[in-house]
């Protein structure tokens, strides 16, 4: 994973996540694997994604090439 990454929806870094203790990176591994596991998933919605431009702050803001 790659450090300093702007965080998803869920406002999770993965900087946070390497930094936890082992235990407790390996319960999120397995609360992870038990939710793929679990036959009720609604994996349409586990595999969502908001995407968003975001204006780069040089040249013509209205321009979508400079997003």
């Amino acid at each position: 994973m790659a450090n300093d990454k702007a965080p998803g929806k869920s406002g999770v870094t993965t900087d946070m996540l390497k930094n936890l203790p082992p235990t407790a990176f390996q319960l999120y591994v397995e609360l992870i694997q038990e939710y793929w596991k679990n036959q009720d998933v609604d994996y349409d919605r586990w595999h969502m994604t908001i995407l968003s431009n975001i204006y780069k702050g040089k040249g013509d803001p209205q321009d979508p090439n400079n997003h």
